[in-house]
């Protein structure tokens, strides 16, 4: 039992990682309201977790926008973008609309 147990980290070496998973994050501005991002950034953790995370900046109700649409998987914003957005029509499956 314990040759299995310390056999097992080496079965799951380089030959077995996979490609990391694709994320496209979404800032509205560049500024340290984000610190938290950027630090996660700065110290690998998103690659840690197996992520590939690409930054975009669109600037203001663009970030909100941008996840709506698709063309980022996730996105930073602010109840005024968030009010602008909604003023504007938005379209989005969430919250719900009934």
């Amino acid at each position: 039992m314990l040759a299995a147990f310390v056999a097992l980290p080496l079965s799951c070496g380089p030959g077995f990682a996979q490609a990391p998973e694709k994320a496209i994050v979404s800032l509205p501005a560049e500024n340290f309201g984000f610190l938290p991002f950027y630090v996660a950034q700065d110290q690998h953790i998103f690659e840690r977790q197996g992520l590939a995370v690409q930054k975009v900046v669109l600037a203001g109700v663009g970030t909100t926008n941008g996840v709506i649409s698709g063309a980022a998987d996730f996105g930073f914003s602010n109840g005024a973008s968030l009010t602008r957005a909604a003023a504007r029509a938005a379209r989005s499956s969430w919250p719900s609309q009934s």
